[in-house]
Protein backbone atom coordinates (compact mmCIF):
# COMPACT_ATOMS: atom_id res chain seq x y z
CA UNK A 1 0.00 0.00 0.00
CA UNK A 2 1.49 3.47 -0.81
CA UNK A 3 1.99 6.32 1.75
CA UNK A 4 -1.01 8.52 0.46
CA UNK A 5 -3.45 5.20 0.59
CA UNK A 6 -1.95 4.57 3.91
CA UNK A 7 -3.42 8.10 4.88
CA UNK A 8 -6.41 7.64 3.24
CA UNK A 9 -7.19 4.43 4.15
CA UNK A 10 -6.81 5.62 7.96
CA UNK A 11 -9.77 8.18 7.52
CA UNK A 12 -7.43 11.07 8.57
CA UNK A 13 -7.23 14.23 6.24
CA UNK A 14 -3.66 14.14 6.54
CA UNK A 15 -0.82 12.77 8.79
CA UNK A 16 2.87 13.77 9.63
CA UNK A 17 6.01 12.32 8.45
CA UNK A 18 9.04 11.62 10.19
CA UNK A 19 12.40 10.17 9.29
CA UNK A 20 13.76 7.12 10.85
CA UNK A 21 15.02 8.77 14.04
CA UNK A 22 11.74 11.02 14.52
CA UNK A 23 12.84 14.32 12.60
CA UNK A 24 9.62 15.93 11.36
CA UNK A 25 9.68 15.84 7.39
CA UNK A 26 6.17 17.32 6.53
CA UNK A 27 2.68 16.46 6.68
CA UNK A 28 1.36 13.92 3.79
CA UNK A 29 -2.42 14.91 2.95
CA UNK A 30 -4.72 12.21 2.02
CA UNK A 31 -5.17 11.66 -1.65
CA UNK A 32 -7.86 13.99 -2.78
CA UNK A 33 -7.03 13.47 -7.29
CA UNK A 34 -6.57 10.51 -9.05
CA UNK A 35 -2.81 9.56 -8.36
CA UNK A 36 -0.34 9.81 -11.37
CA UNK A 37 2.22 6.86 -11.94
CA UNK A 38 5.15 9.01 -10.14
CA UNK A 39 3.13 8.21 -7.06
CA UNK A 40 3.75 4.71 -7.58
CA UNK A 41 7.85 4.50 -6.36
CA UNK A 42 7.70 7.95 -4.45
CA UNK A 43 8.35 8.11 -0.85
CA UNK A 44 6.23 9.56 2.67
CA UNK A 45 9.05 11.75 2.69
CA UNK A 46 8.76 12.71 -1.08
CA UNK A 47 4.72 13.56 -1.08
CA UNK A 48 4.96 15.53 2.34
CA UNK A 49 4.41 19.05 2.03
CA UNK A 50 5.26 21.41 4.54
CA UNK A 51 1.83 23.64 3.63
CA UNK A 52 -0.49 24.24 7.37
CA UNK A 53 1.08 25.06 11.02
CA UNK A 54 3.80 23.76 12.81
CA UNK A 55 3.51 23.56 16.49
CA UNK A 56 6.64 24.26 18.58
CA UNK A 57 7.04 22.08 21.86
CA UNK A 58 7.78 25.18 24.07
CA UNK A 59 4.75 27.31 22.52
CA UNK A 60 2.47 28.82 24.99
CA UNK A 61 -1.35 27.32 25.04
CA UNK A 62 -2.17 30.91 23.73
CA UNK A 63 0.51 31.24 20.44
CA UNK A 64 -0.67 27.75 19.57
CA UNK A 65 -4.47 28.49 19.28
CA UNK A 66 -3.66 31.19 17.58
CA UNK A 67 -1.73 29.67 15.10
CA UNK A 68 -4.23 27.00 14.10
CA UNK A 69 -6.85 29.86 14.02
CA UNK A 70 -4.98 31.46 11.61
CA UNK A 71 -4.13 29.09 9.01
CA UNK A 72 -7.87 27.65 9.83
CA UNK A 73 -6.38 24.32 10.53
CA UNK A 74 -7.85 21.75 12.84
CA UNK A 75 -4.82 20.07 14.14
CA UNK A 76 -1.35 20.55 13.70
CA UNK A 77 2.33 18.50 14.41
CA UNK A 78 3.94 19.66 17.49
CA UNK A 79 8.00 19.31 17.18
CA UNK A 80 10.67 20.22 19.76
CA UNK A 81 13.76 22.19 19.03
CA UNK A 82 15.34 19.75 17.46
CA UNK A 83 13.36 19.65 14.91
CA UNK A 84 11.73 16.05 16.37
CA UNK A 85 7.68 15.30 16.03
CA UNK A 86 6.70 15.31 19.88
CA UNK A 87 3.08 14.43 18.53
CA UNK A 88 0.03 16.55 17.38
CA UNK A 89 -2.53 18.53 19.05
CA UNK A 90 -6.11 19.56 17.89
CA UNK A 91 -7.96 23.27 17.95
CA UNK A 92 -10.49 21.28 19.92
CA UNK A 93 -8.07 19.95 22.28
CA UNK A 94 -6.32 23.19 22.68
CA UNK A 95 -9.91 25.25 23.31
CA UNK A 96 -11.00 23.09 26.18
CA UNK A 97 -7.33 23.59 28.09
CA UNK A 98 -7.78 27.32 27.62
CA UNK A 99 -11.08 26.68 29.00
CA UNK A 100 -10.44 24.41 31.95
CA UNK A 101 -7.73 26.96 33.05
CA UNK A 102 -10.15 29.97 32.89
CA UNK A 103 -12.41 28.19 35.41
CA UNK A 104 -9.87 27.15 37.57
CA UNK A 105 -8.47 31.07 37.30
CA UNK A 106 -12.63 32.01 38.34
CA UNK A 107 -13.00 29.46 40.95
CA UNK A 108 -9.55 30.69 42.92
CA UNK A 109 -10.94 34.32 42.23
CA UNK A 110 -14.18 33.81 43.98
CA UNK A 111 -12.06 31.97 46.46
CA UNK A 112 -9.97 35.55 47.75
CA UNK A 113 -13.47 37.57 46.69
CA UNK A 114 -13.62 40.62 49.26
CA UNK A 115 -10.33 40.01 50.29
CA UNK A 116 -7.76 40.10 47.38
CA UNK A 117 -6.06 43.12 46.37
CA UNK A 118 -4.36 42.66 42.63
CA UNK A 119 -0.73 42.93 42.44
CA UNK A 120 1.21 44.04 39.21
CA UNK A 121 4.75 44.42 39.04
CA UNK A 122 7.98 43.23 36.78
CA UNK A 123 10.50 40.50 37.62
CA UNK A 124 13.58 42.30 38.78
CA UNK A 125 16.97 40.99 37.18
CA UNK A 126 18.20 39.62 40.26
CA UNK A 127 14.62 38.44 41.89
CA UNK A 128 14.72 35.34 43.09
CA UNK A 129 11.68 34.04 41.24
CA UNK A 130 14.38 33.96 37.83
CA UNK A 131 14.47 30.48 36.35
CA UNK A 132 11.67 29.00 38.79
CA UNK A 133 8.37 27.81 37.73
CA UNK A 134 5.08 28.89 39.90
CA UNK A 135 4.85 25.86 41.64
CA UNK A 136 8.42 26.18 43.02
CA UNK A 137 7.97 29.62 44.33
CA UNK A 138 7.16 29.96 47.76
CA UNK A 139 4.31 32.86 47.53
CA UNK A 140 2.75 34.44 50.32
CA UNK A 141 -0.31 32.65 51.86
CA UNK A 142 -3.56 32.63 49.44
CA UNK A 143 -1.38 34.29 46.44
CA UNK A 144 -2.92 33.41 42.91
CA UNK A 145 -0.59 33.72 40.14
CA UNK A 146 -2.99 35.24 37.01
CA UNK A 147 -1.09 35.93 33.98
CA UNK A 148 2.16 36.10 32.95
CA UNK A 149 3.19 39.01 30.30
CA UNK A 150 6.12 38.29 28.10
CA UNK A 151 7.13 40.55 25.90
CA UNK A 152 4.17 40.93 23.31
CA UNK A 153 2.88 37.81 24.86
CA UNK A 154 0.48 36.99 27.80
CA UNK A 155 -0.16 33.66 28.87
CA UNK A 156 -2.28 32.37 31.87
CA UNK A 157 0.27 31.17 34.29
CA UNK A 158 0.17 27.29 35.41
CA UNK A 159 2.34 25.59 37.97
CA UNK A 160 5.00 24.50 35.39
CA UNK A 161 5.16 28.41 34.25
CA UNK A 162 8.47 29.95 34.57
CA UNK A 163 9.28 33.24 35.65
CA UNK A 164 12.08 35.22 33.72
CA UNK A 165 13.33 38.54 34.69
CA UNK A 166 11.06 40.81 32.74
CA UNK A 167 8.37 39.70 32.87
CA UNK A 168 5.18 41.22 34.07
CA UNK A 169 3.31 39.37 36.67
CA UNK A 170 -0.13 39.98 37.12
CA UNK A 171 -1.22 38.50 40.84
CA UNK A 172 -3.65 38.32 43.17
CA UNK A 173 -3.13 38.54 46.94
CA UNK A 174 -4.09 39.37 50.51
CA UNK A 175 -3.09 42.33 51.18
CA UNK A 176 -0.74 41.54 54.12
CA UNK A 177 1.10 39.94 51.45
CA UNK A 178 1.73 42.56 49.60
CA UNK A 179 5.10 43.52 51.03
CA UNK A 180 6.38 40.12 50.79
CA UNK A 181 5.16 39.93 47.09
CA UNK A 182 7.01 43.24 46.44
CA UNK A 183 10.39 41.58 48.10
CA UNK A 184 9.49 38.86 45.89
CA UNK A 185 9.45 40.26 42.50
CA UNK A 186 11.50 43.05 42.98
CA UNK A 187 11.26 46.67 44.16
CA UNK A 188 7.55 47.91 44.43
CA UNK A 189 5.67 48.84 41.78
CA UNK A 190 4.21 52.61 41.90
CA UNK A 191 0.35 52.85 43.20
CA UNK A 192 -0.82 53.04 39.31
CA UNK A 193 0.43 49.21 39.24
CA UNK A 194 -0.59 48.12 43.09
CA UNK A 195 -4.17 48.24 44.42
CA UNK A 196 -3.43 47.30 47.93
CA UNK A 197 -6.43 49.63 49.11
CA UNK A 198 -8.61 48.37 46.56
CA UNK A 199 -9.18 44.75 47.60
CA UNK A 200 -11.20 42.58 44.37
CA UNK A 201 -15.23 42.65 44.72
Amino acid sequence: MQPIERVEDSGLAAAPVVTRDGSFVGILPARTEPAGAGHASATAGDLATMTGPVIAADSTLDTAIEQLALSRATWAPVVDANGRLVGTTTSEGLLRRYTRLVQASMRRLDALAGRGVLFEGRVSPDSDLVGKSVAEIAWPPDTFVLSVRRGDETVFATGKTKIMRGDDLVVVTRPEGMDELGQLVGPLPDPAHATAEEPLP
